[in-house]
């Protein structure tokens, strides 16, 4: 039950990312409910407090690389979703498998627009004088260009292609 739920959430998700270029905290909101429904449902207080750490950790861990711009909130939340959901074990498979899909389709983005070189020159820069620029690598003005991938299609993806895995599907 709790895939299904998970799954339904993350097809939304991924949908209004899609389209909108932001995951929607109504679909955050109700994964970290059910989530933790089903934990104490399953489990009791103990379930409940594991079902915390499970929604806590991806949070805690993501805020670095949102601070910095690497990642969007909503997406960092969603993932949250998928460990209060499915754990965590499930969620490192997801992570994994979202990073080599993300690099991919972001060489790809880059490759078509002809922009390899200058971002990767702009992205040493930025990186060899951390200390001296005070603004974020990202920049928000970025998504009106098209230069944001939407990560919670690409989270979508990885999610089934896990799923498939663990159920001998692939």
């Amino acid at each position: 039950m709790h895939m299904l739920v998970a799954g339904v959430i993350l097809t939304a998700a991924a949908y209004g990312d899609w389209r909108e270029h932001r995951v929607a905290n109504k679909w955050i909101i109700l994964g970290w409910c059910l989530g933790i429904l089903f934990r104490v449902w399953e489990g009791g207080i103990q379930a409940l407090c594991i079902g915390f750490v499970a929604l806590a950790v991806p949070l805690i861990a993501g805020w670095p690389l949102y601070h910095m711009g690497g990642i969007g909130a909503g997406d960092i939340k969603l993932c949250s979703v998928i460990s209060v959901l499915c754990g965590m074990h499930f969620l490192g498979k997801v992570l994994v498998i979202m990073s080599v899909i993300a690099g991919i389709v972001s060489f790809v983005q880059l490759w078509r627009k002809a922009e390899l070189r200058q971002r990767c020159v702009s992205l040493l820069v930025y990186l060899l004088n951390r200390r001296y620029i005070q603004e974020k690598y990202y920049q928000p003005d970025l998504k009106e260009r098209g230069r944001v991938i939407p990560l919670a299609p690409v989270t979508w993806i990885a999610y089934i292609l896990v799923l498939l895995g663990q159920k001998g599907g692939i």
